[in-house]
């Protein structure tokens, strides 16, 4: 289950108990501050900062006790979609960015914030949400629930959604971030919880972009590579007269290039995995 990812699991919370382990009560505006602080951190390069802030959201949001905003749904869709993106999960970050589009048709991302033809912006901004599938699950026998903002009983199946369940005195009693192929939080007159049958993801405009960028990011990991090689035979090769600080140099930069090698290889394979799945 995606519910308990990577990170998330450190928190030593999973969905399943999460309400339980509340000790109080998280409004919105928290999770507006957790998020906002994600967005700060990611653009000052700040990795540390962005994963406390990420951390923040995804504890607290179990814990909330009013109907979240389709905004704020949409705000916390694109930051875990980024998470999941930095993380090199295509198909967790491709559930979450889409469900941040279907919400915010519109939604265009700031240049300095994410450059054009980067490739989650590209997952993002080119999802045709018109081929998306849901599946009417039964109503509450009291209460009602809520998907990503709104009271209804679609449960989306090609993205991912924020359920809530709501008891007969109006009051959220339990919410919850939902993958595709989660099962949804228990309520009166559910159905035996069990995950659905996730539909196979049909062609979108995005996945030519999103191919073409991870063939280039594959080219210039293996250009990247190439240079490292070569500056490692320079540096191994006895017969030049290098100086001590010409051969730290060296090093250096054989060292700082497979690293970037490395972080082209996980950036190819995020964008081939969010081509397959938009």
């Amino acid at each position: 289950m995606r519910r308990v990812i990577a990170a998330w699991c450190a928190l030593g919370v999973s969905e399943a108990g999460a309400s339980d382990a509340c000790e109080a009560p998280v409004d919105a505006a928290a999770i507006e501050g957790a998020l906002a602080s994600a967005v700060r951190a990611f653009e000052s390069l700040d990795d540390a900062g962005f994963r406390r802030a990420v951390d923040a959201a995804v504890a607290g949001l179990p814990c909330v006790r009013a109907p979240v905003t389709p905004a704020l749904a949409a705000r916390y869709h694109r930051i875990i979609g980024l998470d999941r993106y930095l993380a090199n999960d295509g198909p967790a970050a491709a559930a979450a960015g889409a469900a941040s589009r279907v919400i915010e048709p519109t939604f265009q991302f700031d240049d300095a914030f994410l450059p054009p033809g980067h490739p989650y912006r590209l997952a993002i901004e080119g999802f045709d949400a018109s081929s998306g599938a849901f599946r009417e699950v039964p109503a509450p026998t009291t209460g009602a629930l809520w998907f990503d903002g709104v009271p209804g009983t679609r449960r989306p199946l090609s993205w991912s959604t924020i359920q809530q369940v709501v008891d007969a005195g109006d009051v959220v009693v339990d919410t919850a971030y939902v993958f595709p192929e989660d099962a949804l939080l228990s309520y009166p007159g559910a159905e035996p919880v069990a995950a659905p049958a996730v539909p196979e993801a049909r062609p979108h405009r995005a996945r030519a972009p999103l191919l073409v960028t991870a063939g280039a990011l594959g080219v210039a990991s293996a250009v990247t590579y190439g240079i490292a090689g070569g500056k490692a035979r320079m540096y191994g090769d006895l017969s030049q007269d290098l100086t001590r600080e010409q051969l730290g140099a060296l090093r250096a930069q054989t060292n700082g290039l497979v690293v970037v090698s490395g972080v082209l290889v996980g950036a190819t394979a995020v964008s081939g995995s969010l081509a397959v799945v938009f």
